[in-house]
């Protein structure tokens, strides 16, 4: 958590006639820093005046030709509740209940954006939660390349029983104990992703100066379009060792082939798992999974269960060139395999993944345990759960 002392605005352009607005995070219930100049931004016509008034400051800014204005009041102590009034000669926007106070970014990885209510005894916790001088601002999730100067969505939140479910775990149980101890209001910025990398926290102009991170800045793709081509690329040499090999549908096709070799295939010791961990990073979309599996002949003349742990995207399953199943099961996956389907000693057996169902967002892998990788019948029990052959 990083304590808030200055707020560095990036503003876009309204038109030359944009009706008066101010960044949805001066809103109903905010919280502003204490002791530190007050730096409030929004957009109105282009060179139109715009008074900011909040306890008794007053200041007077004129947007420029783009309509972008920003206004600085002067520092405050902590208190309240106070009411900031925004007004550009047409138009007034009031917000109220606004208090001043300690401001905090709560910003990194999953424990930190970890909720309230999935912390132990929340059934307890909720109960001590009722600090209407504690709010909580969630920033929702957004991928884009450039600083934005505001957001579409979000509001503060009053912390009680009934909304502190939702707070950072982490930032309210740490706001509660500070706040019984100053009695000064506490204000929660909420900007969390789970399994996001540290340079997403970082601006580019940092890591320009920066030893380590320099050459990482330097090439970092302009667009989504750059950002797609520079991953494709470097799957393609990872997994083809040509960075420009574009293999065709009618090369996937071959996959399935009985004859097609897949032992150049990215190898795994074990299924279990995203795929994001075995050096397949980031990868979304459809995948095979194949390994050589061996069955007797008593196996194979009888009907069997193909058990290929939990996961629930579609599925098509080839033994030896052949499709045997094409479906969806959701959670534990056990298919149902015909007598005959296997052939005594080695048999090929390739397994194509869909998408993921829910959550879309997950990468390719398959989830379980190991005992959950298996091939059984009444008498007789394979493991398969090693030494597996991944092409995304």
């Amino acid at each position: 958590m990083k304590k808030i002392t200055i707020i560095i605005c990036l503003f876009i352009s309204f038109g030359l006639s944009a009706q008066l607005k101010v960044a949805r995070l001066f809103s109903d219930h905010v919280v502003l820093q204490r002791q530190k100049p007050i730096i409030i931004w929004g957009w109105a016509s282009a060179n139109q005046e715009v008074t900011v008034a909040l306890a008794g400051n007053t200041a007077t800014v004129k947007a420029d030709a783009n309509g972008n204005w920003k206004a600085t009041l002067p520092a405050m102590e902590a208190g309240g509740p106070h009411i900031l009034t925004i007004k550009d000669g047409t138009s007034n926007i009031t917000i109220n209940d606004v208090l001043m106070g300690e401001v905090w970014l709560l910003s990194g990885q999953s424990n930190m954006e970890w909720r309230t209510k999935q912390a132990k005894d929340f059934a307890i916790e909720k109960k001590n939660a009722n600090f209407p001088k504690i709010r909580h601002f969630y920033v929702e999730h957004e991928v884009t390349m450039q600083p934005q100067a505001d957001l579409k969505s979000g509001d503060w939140k009053l912390a009680s029983e009934e909304t502190v479910g939702d707070f950072s775990a982490i930032g309210f149980f740490f706001a509660r104990e500070i706040f019984q101890k100053i009695n000064v209001p506490i204000g929660l910025l909420h900007s969390s992703w789970g399994g996001s990398q540290i340079e997403g926290w970082i601006s580019k102009e940092a890591m320009l100066n920066s030893t380590e991170l320099g050459n990482y800045a330097k090439n970092m793709p302009n667009n989504w379009l750059e950002a797609d081509a520079i991953q494709d690329k470097k799957l393609r040499t990872q997994l083809f060792g040509n960075g420009n090999v574009n293999p065709s549908g009618s090369d996937e096709a071959k996959y399935t082939q009985a004859g097609y070799d897949f032992t150049k295939w990215h190898s795994t010791a074990s299924p279990i798992g995203s795929w994001d961990w075995k050096g397949i990073w980031a990868f979304r979309g459809n995948g095979f999974m194949a390994k050589m599996v061996d069955v007797s002949a008593t196996m194979a003349a009888k009907p069997s269960i193909l058990a290929l742990g939990i996961q629930d995207s579609r599925n098509q399953i080839y033994i030896n060139g052949k499709l045997v199943v094409d479906t969806t099961i959701s959670g534990q996956r056990k298919y149902r395999i015909p007598a005959n389907a296997w052939k005594a000693g080695q048999n090929k057996l390739v397994v194509k993944f869909g998408k993921m169902i829910e959550p879309n967002w997950y990468g390719m892998g398959v989830n379980g345990s190991a005992s959950d990788l298996y091939i059984s019948n009444d008498t007789e029990r394979v493991d398969i759960s090693e030494n597996w052959k991944l092409m995304p």
